[in-house]
């Protein structure tokens, strides 16, 4: 279930941390159907209460509101490199039929290169183990060091930024459009 993230590309990363011993085991659960109530979900529904209220322009206004909607909540801002992780994956690892009919996945160093799945509400669907990676693979390939291409961030495109400045910096206070929707035309500051 995408909704979920069952897919090849998770479970595929989460056997590569097992296999490069970033981790001995993980252990991802999924809630059964119609038992998908958590207090995550509660947390983000605050969220959305708090921002419906107020007054958004900048990433820092966000945290701002994420911070103050409850004790539970707090912002945190970080930074990292995009990967291409679903080429670099589907090169060793495979996908799991039935994915949708488990809830609960486990990986361990005592069994690389496999996922154990239970959770399955269909008796024709018992648990059991199951090798994810490719019989073509090289495990050798599959080193700490190894990791996939980085995608270089795209960028605002012209029209995106036409658009903001045209259709939104109006919208915004007066202190935050230059952050917000800054003039495309105006020269780069160095």
């Amino acid at each position: 279930c995408c909704g979920q993230n069952k897919n090849r590309s998770v479970l595929g990363y989460l056997c590569w941390r097992v296999l490069v011993r970033l981790n001995e085991t993980i252990e991802l659960c999924f809630m059964r159907v119609g038992h998908t109530r958590c207090f995550v979900d509660g947390g983000f529904g605050l969220i959305k209460q708090k921002y419906r209220k107020s007054d958004v322009d900048t990433l820092q206004q966000f945290a701002n509101v994420v911070d103050q909607s409850a004790n539970m909540n707090h912002a945190v801002k970080f930074s990292w490199d995009w990967r291409q992780w679903d080429v670099f994956l589907a090169e060793y690892f495979t996908p799991v039929k039935n994915i949708t009919k488990y809830q609960r996945f486990k990986f361990s160093s005592a069994d690389p290169g496999k996922v154990f799945m239970s959770g399955s509400t269909r008796a024709d669907l018992a648990d059991k183990t199951v090798s994810l990676v490719k019989a073509t693979a090289t495990l050798s390939l599959l080193q700490h060091d190894s990791l996939p291409m980085i995608l270089p961030p795209a960028g605002m495109t012209r029209t995106r930024a036409d658009y903001l400045f045209k259709q939104i910096r109006q919208h915004c206070h007066e202190e935050n459009r230059d952050t917000t929707c800054p003039n495309p035309n105006a020269p780069a500051e160095d």
